[in-house]
């Protein structure tokens, strides 16, 4: 009798458990089913932006039952799906100066998708290349004279892109000239004028490619096409010891010299003015039209010119600093009495021709 009062009441907490554990499966798979929350949508959507990429970043989303994934989109286009813990992803490959919307939207385990996260971005401008020597210590550029630009520099890197000369269609002409520490050395030059404005220097935009032997400046000839953009664009000057500059390069790459960047405005079709321009490129090829001498200096420089015209002159040392100036005629004796021995730039101009000269002063 005991013995089965007690299989009765064994049987019935058996029959118990299973009722409970197959209400409770039952339960839980009517839960599965019956999962028609969405999660809620991204938040704090937000884009950090570059001229060909986008590093998106979002807040976490909410779901009663739990994430699966995050669906990034540009615009109608699907790109990937983020595991629910990372909530970034970086777009790449974009165009330069376009305008995207990029659109983020949640799912969850069962199916369901949140509302829309959007976000439009315009991409930067493209940025030029990077380009710098490895060492300037030996020999560097240190004149660069084009249009209304006269810069005397030094460095592995120069950004002078606050300068900005004037330049017509058709003959211009650029001055450069190498310094050195010690020693002369045959330095090679090249010039790039971004003409189409696109950021990249392409093979036809560069306009000078020469070997110079010795720190004296010298004038390069260069045609600006017609088929130029108009307005301001990039100049980039590059100096290199034994081996051909080239417009982009890690300090290792380029090697021993400088580069530097200027910026350009292309005016068009050339003016009454572009006559004095050309009349400039043939001046400054004059040697005869003006003399600078004792050089090295001392205590005087004698300037003397072929033409009887009063002229303005401008003593300027590598800085760009002007230490003496004033105006001069057919002959002149220029004192030097405070100015500090160096290299110094030289500039005489009638207001229709300029002409530049190295000056040492010891």
């Amino acid at each position: 009798m005991k013995r089965t009062l007690f299989l009765i009441i064994l049987s019935l907490s058996f029959n118990t458990y299973s009722f409970e554990k197959l209400s409770t499966n039952l339960v839980n798979n009517q839960t599965k089913i019956l999962d028609t929350i969405p999660p809620t949508a991204p938040i704090d959507l937000t884009a950090q932006v570059l001229d060909t990429s986008v590093a998106l970043s979002w807040g976490e989303s909410t779901d009663n039952v739990g994430l699966s994934a995050y669906s990034v989109y540009n615009g109608d286009v699907f790109l990937a799906a983020v595991h629910p813990d990372e909530r970034s992803y970086v777009v790449i490959d974009l165009e330069p100066e376009t305008t995207y919307e990029f659109r983020i939207r949640a799912s969850d385990t069962s199916g369901n998708f949140s509302s829309w996260s959007t976000i439009i971005i315009t991409t930067s401008q493209k940025e030029y290349c990077f380009s710098v020597a490895y060492n300037r210590t030996y020999e560097y550029i240190d004149y660069v004279g084009i249009g209304s630009i006269s810069n005397t520099t030094d460095g592995r890197y120069g950004d002078y892109t606050d300068q900005v000369a004037d330049l017509s269609f058709g003959f211009n002409t650029i001055e450069l000239s190498a310094g050195f520490s010690d020693f002369v050395y045959v330095e090679s030059f090249a010039v790039w004028i971004d003409f189409n404005q696109n950021r990249i220097f392409d093979l036809n935009e560069q306009v000078v490619s020469v070997a110079v032997a010795g720190g004296d400046i010298t004038s390069h000839n260069f045609i600006i096409p017609e088929q130029a953009s108009l307005g301001n664009t990039r100049m980039r000057v590059a100096m290199k010891w034994e081996g051909v500059p080239v417009p982009c390069a890690s300090d290792n790459e380029h090697g021993w010299g400088e580069v530097e960047d200027y910026t350009i405005n292309i005016i068009g079709s050339q003016t009454k003015s572009s006559s004095a321009k050309r009349t400039v490129i043939n001046e400054v090829k004059k040697e005869s039209s003006i003399e600078v001498y004792p050089n090295p200096a001392t205590k005087y420089i004698n300037l003397e010119m072929t033409e009887n015209k009063e002229m303005s002159f401008s003593l300027r040392d590598l800085h760009g600093r002007e230490v003496k100036s004033g105006k001069a005629t057919r002959k002149n004796r220029i004192e030097l009495n405070g100015i500090q021995s160096g290299m110094y730039i030289m500039q005489v101009s009638d207001g229709n021709h300029d002409i530049t000269k190295k000056i040492i002063i010891k």
